[in-house]
């Protein structure tokens, strides 16, 4: 029998494991935004790649269940709200 021992990570912890997946996925888009033509470096393509892989990893993470799809889209909305509102003034 197998056990998992292992205690559940800290608040530190997670938020370091959040920001190193973070730091690669945007480093990523940057060296795909800097591999495109000049004319399609900009915001729209930026909010598009950014929304296509978000449909992407929800309709994998819930198997094209369309409630389970949804609450996860509005859970990553509600997190993007509070990060959005921690941000430095």
């Amino acid at each position: 029998m197998n056990v998992n021992t292992e205690s559940a990570p800290t608040v530190e912890e997670y938020s370091q494991a959040m920001n190193f997946i973070g730091s690669n996925l945007f480093s990523s888009l940057v060296q795909s935004m800097e591999k495109l033509q000049p004319h399609f470096r900009n915001q729209k393509m930026v909010s598009n790649a950014l929304s296509s892989f978000l449909v992407n990893v929800i309709y994998k993470q819930t198997s094209g269940n369309t409630e389970a799809m949804q609450e996860m889209l509005d859970e990553i909305l509600k997190l993007i709200k509070i990060q959005f509102d921690n941000i430095p003034k």
